[in-house]
């Protein structure tokens, strides 16, 4: 049980990072396609300023909650692998 939450939260702040990155890039007028290939490149090399970037852009617009920002940037256009 405790491998089952330590992959499923770690996977969820990866995705919570993708988000970030992907809604930044949309922002900034990149393509969809685009966005997507900077949320998977630079996911791979996360820093820990990226992290709390992240964070601090959920907390900012989604009142904390990583879930609902993720899937504001799938309904973007995100994909998640």
């Amino acid at each position: 049980m405790a491998i089952f939450f330590l992959k499923h939260t770690t996977e969820r702040g990866k995705n919570t990072v993708r988000a970030y990155l992907y809604l930044n890039a949309i922002r900034e007028r990149y393509s969809v396609k685009e966005a997507n290939q900077i949320a998977g490149v630079h996911i791979e090399r996360g820093s820990p300023q990226t992290i709390r970037n992240a964070k601090l852009y959920a907390q900012a617009l989604y009142g904390g909650k990583q879930l609902p920002m993720i899937a504001d940037a799938k309904r973007q256009g995100l994909v998640v692998r």
